[in-house]
């Protein structure tokens, strides 16, 4: 009893073409990221001048202003008197 061994060809599917086009699609990104590579001089850019101004200070945050005390404290204070 000797089985066949089946000889059918794997098809392509949505995969291959997705694969496909994945592919083209990374080789036009490259190609456009070459030719916008190539609009930038050659040359180093300008020196920074050491005179720039300094940072700008931070302000100190404001100062508290005193706790009022609560208003049931007053009423208790009120009634003690």
């Amino acid at each position: 009893m000797a089985t066949e061994q089946s000889t059918y060809r794997a098809t392509n599917d949505a995969y291959t073409g997705m694969l496909a086009i994945s592919l083209l699609a990374m080789i036009a990104g490259s190609a456009l990221l070459f030719l916008d590579y190539q609009q930038y001089p050659d040359q180093n850019p300008p020196a920074i001048k050491k005179s720039a101004p300094a940072a700008i200070k931070a302000e100190p945050p404001p100062e508290k202003a005193p706790e009022q005390p609560k208003e049931t404290e007053k009423k208790a204070d009120e009634k003690k008197e």
